[in-house]
């Protein structure tokens, strides 16, 4: 309706239409249907119906171009998801990539995640982590 076409509902049973009609008044666009199927349909009625419809005015709908902008904006998302993943972020000089691969080669060898958390980490800087990293081994 919003792109200016037009449909032609035939069946045999009355019942189809009807179910037509009321799927399209569900979906609110049950105003642009011109019902011609009655029986009970009439001059008078019928030019009652037009006049009520071209009163609507033009659909009130999305902008043609609306699916098209949401559909750049998805695209656009997703494409911008490998950059996010192999960013890398401070102060450890590591991406989430490279995080993920290591943790996965920790499980393969056996050795679960550690649950410990080490408080502040996110605020040291390079040669305090590399300070930490010579400790830790040197206790292991």
């Amino acid at each position: 309706v919003a792109d200016g076409k037009t449909v032609l509902f035939v069946a045999e049973k009355m019942a189809a239409l009807e179910v037509v009609k009321r799927r399209l008044d569900q979906a609110g666009v049950g105003d642009a249907c011109l019902e011609l199927h009655s029986n009970k349909a009439n001059k008078r009625a019928f030019l009652a119906e037009l006049q009520h419809v071209w009163e609507l005015g033009a659909p009130k709908g999305e902008p043609a171009d609306a699916l098209d902008r949401r559909l750049v904006e998805a695209r656009n998302s997703l494409n911008a998801h490998p950059a996010r993943l192999h960013q890398v972020y401070r102060p450890y000089q590591l991406s989430p990539y490279q995080v993920m691969g290591h943790l996965s080669r920790l499980r393969r060898l056996g050795m679960p995640p550690s649950d410990i958390e080490l408080a502040d980490s996110i605020s040291w800087t390079p040669e305090f982590r590399e300070r930490i990293v010579a400790i830790l081994s040197e206790l292991a």
